[in-house]
């Protein structure tokens, strides 16, 4: 994560698995549903995104979505510098 922490998904969190022709040869390491609204109109309920993890944040870029793993769950956020505090990191909502 932008902390440095590594962010991990779990086999045994999954639902399930697909393999879906699409993705193969893609560089898309996991599907998850969208729940919720508050990344309409381009992300809506029930929506499946293709997730890719990053390793190295020199590929992070400012403005783009991204599916966050936090203690509260994960949280799909579009995101962008804090001016007040560089340490800090703002997860905008689209719909906001």
């Amino acid at each position: 994560g932008a902390s440095g922490e590594d962010i991990s998904v779990e086999a045994s969190e999954a639902e399930g698995y697909y393999r879906i022709p699409e993705f193969s040869s893609s560089c898309i390491d996991f599907l998850v549903k969208v729940k919720g609204t508050s990344m309409c109109p381009e992300y809506q309920n029930g929506d499946v995104a293709g997730v890719r993890k990053i390793n190295d944040l020199t590929f992070f870029q400012w403005g783009k979505v991204y599916l966050l793993d936090t203690d509260r769950g994960a949280f799909i956020k579009r995101l962008y510098p804090c001016e007040e505090n560089p340490d800090l990191i703002v997860c905008h909502s689209d719909n906001a």
